[in-house]
């Protein structure tokens, strides 16, 4: 007797400690039971902190099924129910390995919403193929996602102001790229005007002028078309198949005057013509444009000054490599440069965004970005599937 006695206090004093170690937490404990045929919960029992987390006043005695029902957002009810029900449908083996996790919005009564995390596990002893017995905590994750929320916010709004000072150090080569285009449009114009002047129409030369005037107009809406699209990143954006020779001259496009005015010579190597892979286009351009970029402010004041891009067919890879007339990276330095804010430069003079921008896009294209050591000059090279994998 004085064994059993013993037995149940401690096992009181571990339920004491757990108690304890969840109200710390903020976390507390449910349980229910989900039944197969009609499909649904019952027998929903809540503690009072999840009660409370779920926007129960205090001390009113609610029935917590009901409660959930009138209070949670829509969406999150068909999103839950859907999940809940391939949990049911899976093994008794895989049930009993595998915890159910789930998360929804509540909306309390004054009209604040809650982000809920709900994990449970099956009471194999209570259960059977038509009914599953769980147990649980929950968490009240509101002041988690709100965090979240503002630091997206914030690296967004940071990415965006890079784009935008990007942009801005290559807006003298992009008004070249336009003013070119203009300076043929306007010639055109004034050839047209000749014409009708000295009434000297020639249906041929007026068609050549016109086909030319609109060739043109093409061009340059399509460089207004890529400048919006850079300056918003595309992140949503499908992934299509695209020419990795394109790719690169449509991004020299964006830079090469400045890379000129520099006395900075721009080599093309070896790119095969028909090398194609998928990717977000215009996440790709600024991954490339941020290390070119990183190449210019690298070798702008060395005697020597060059950039060699190429292109390799790796089978189910494509890599590009980037190489500079610099004498390459210190170890110290190389071990930071990918990370966000890191900047060698002096202050003013770029944001130390450029190259953990391109990890990160290359990250999203499942790729890899990596400084060659072993060459003498500074040689990037770029990894990346032929093929996306799409998200499930």
């Amino acid at each position: 007797m004085c064994e059993t006695k013993g037995s149940s206090h401690v096992l009181e004093k571990t339920l004491d400690r757990l108690n304890l170690c969840l109200k710390s937490a903020q976390m507390g404990t449910w349980e229910a039971e989900l039944i197969k045929e009609p499909f649904g919960a019952e027998n929903v029992k809540w503690d009072e902190e999840v009660a409370r987390m779920h926007g129960v006043p205090e001390g009113q005695d609610v029935n917590p099924l009901d409660w959930f029902h009138d209070h949670v957002h829509p969406d999150d009810l068909i999103i839950n129910l859907e999940n809940n029900k391939k949990f049911f449908n899976t093994s008794r083996q895989a049930q009993a390995l595998q915890a159910l996790k789930f998360g929804y919005r509540m909306v309390w009564p004054n009209g604040e919403v809650h982000f809920i995390e709900m994990h449970g596990s099956v009471d194999p002893n209570s259960s059977t193929d038509t009914r599953l017995k769980l147990h649980g905590v929950a968490k009240d994750i509101t002041q988690e996602v709100v965090k979240q929320k503002i630091i997206e916010d914030q690296k967004n709004r940071l990415l965006a102001a890079s784009r935008m000072a990007i942009l801005g150090e290559l807006s003298g080569g992009i008004a070249h790229e336009i003013n070119n285009p203009l300076t043929v449009i306007q010639a055109r114009a004034f050839q047209l005007i000749q014409m009708v002047e000295t009434q000297r129409l020639d249906a041929a030369k007026i068609k050549s002028a016109a086909e030319s005037i609109s060739k043109t107009g093409d061009k340059i809406a399509k460089i207004v078309t890529s400048l919006r699209a850079f300056a918003h990143g595309q992140e949503n954006e499908p992934f299509d198949k695209v020419n990795v020779r394109e790719l690169i001259q449509e991004t020299l496009d964006f830079c090469k005057v400045r890379f000129y005015n520099r006395g900075i010579d721009i080599r093309l190597g070896s790119i095969p013509e028909h090398l194609e892979f998928e990717c977000r286009l215009i996440q790709m351009e600024e991954a490339l444009l941020n290390i070119f970029n990183n190449a210019h402010d690298a070798i702008s004041n060395l005697d020597e000054k060059w950039i060699l891009i190429e292109a390799f067919d790796k089978e189910s890879q494509v890599e590009i490599h980037i190489t500079d007339s610099g004498p390459g990276i210190p170890d110290e330095i190389a071990e930071n440069m990918l990370l966000p804010f890191y900047s060698t430069k002096e202050i003013g003079k770029g944001m130390g965004l450029g190259l953990s921008i391109a990890a990160e896009i290359m990250v999203k294209h499942q790729g890899t970005i990596q400084l060659d050591r072993t060459n003498a000059n500074t040689k990037f090279i770029l990894s990346v599937p032929k093929t996306q994998r799409q998200a499930s």
